[in-house]
This record gives C-alpha cells, sequence and structure tokens, in this order.
C-alpha cells in the first residue's frame, strides 16, 4: 500500500522544487524498499499535465525505451494497458491496471516481468498556471530476473537505485512533454 505525502506538506516544498526533483526514499525494516516518491514542478498547467498523464497509448513517443503502451480494454475511469520497456539484456513487459481520477492515476501491476508494482501520480496546481507532480512508487524489481535479484541480494540500495532511477526518468519525460504541449518547452 503506498503512502502519501502528509496533507499539506506539498506547498511547503515548492521553493525546494524550483531548482529541481526532490525524493523521498523509504527502506522497511529489514532494508527492502518501501516505496519512492519522487517530485516535480511542471511548467504547464494541471489539466496539461493530467492529459499528459492519461495518454498512455503515447507513452512510446517520449517516454525514453518504452517500446509498447497499448490500451487492451478500457470501461469507464479503468483501463488495462500492456507494455514493454527496452532494457539491456532481455525486455520487459507486464499488463498493468490504471484508474483514472480528476488529478490522479492509480497504476498496478497485472502481470508480466515485474511481479507486484503500484504507482500513484498525483497533478497539484502551483502558482502561476503550473503543476507540482507527485508520484510514489514500489516496484518489487527483484522479480524481473535473476540478475537483478543477484544484484539485490549483493548491494540491497540497488533497489531502491532501480525504482528511483525509472520513476525519475518518467518523471522528467511527463516533465518535458507537458511544458512542450503548453508551449513552456524549458523541460
Amino acid at each position: 500500500v503506498l503512502r502519501p505525502l502528509p496533507p499539506g506538506i506539498t506547498p511547503t516544498l515548492r521553493p525546494f522544487l524550483e531548482r529541481g526533483e526532490l525524493a523521498l526514499i523509504e527502506s522497511q525494516k529489514d532494508g527492502r524498499l518501501r516505496q519512492i516518491t519522487v517530485m516535480t514542478l511542471v511548467d504547464a498547467p494541471p489539466g496539461v499535465t493530467m492529459g499528459v498523464l492519461n495518454a498512455r497509448a503515447r507513452y512510446p513517443e517520449f517516454v525514453p525505451n518504452m517500446v509498447l503502451s497499448r490500451v487492451t480494454r478500457r470501461k469507464g475511469d479503468v483501463a488495462i494497458v500492456d507494455w514493454e520497456m527496452d532494457v539491456p539484456i532481455n525486455n520487459l513487459e507486464g499488463t498493468n491496471l490504471f484508474r483514472f481520477h480528476k488529478s490522479a492515476v492509480e497504476i498496478e501491476t497485472v502481470s508480466g516481468d515485474i511481479k507486484e508494482g503500484a504507482w500513484l501520480w498525483e497533478v497539484q496546481p502551483a502558482a502561476g498556471g503550473r503543476s507540482v507532480v507527485v508520484a510514489h512508487a514500489y516496484t518489487d524489481i527483484r522479480s524481473a530476473s535473476w540478475l537483478m535479484r543477484r544484484l539485490i541480494d549483493r548491494h540491497r540500495a540497488a533497489e531502491h537505485a532501480a525504482v528511483l532511477s525509472a520513476s525519475t526518468v518518467f518523471m522528467k519525460a511527463l516533465k518535458v512533454r507537458a511544458e512542450t504541449l503548453a508551449g513552456r518547452g524549458r523541460g
């Protein structure tokens, strides 16, 4: 279960977000990953930013290494999405369940190379017609391959690093795309 940030904390972090992304890395008592939270300030209105986040079929156009993101079923605010990522040695693929809300998207693993994963992407309004994007993520990256299990067994922080890296890459891609669509393409 992902834990959002306490209410009211995001506005207090905005001065830091003016300088770049922020990350909160949480571990369980045994040192395993609890969750990663990444935040960024996007120079685009929340509607544009949410539009980019909701356009999962277009992810391969702007997310590095995303080969496929195809909606296979949709009913109301729920969609099933097949995906594939080009990664060294062996591509990762799977199916995720997306739940769309007015200002957030919840995602969870259904099947595939990543056996367990949950993501919550929130878009909040910010001064000057901008958005703050907050992404909470947990992925059992150990399930992806024998190599990842070996790496994490030897270097426990590799689990945190892999999820943080993937979250940051997607966050930056979302930011650049939304700012470009808003005509404020600073990225």
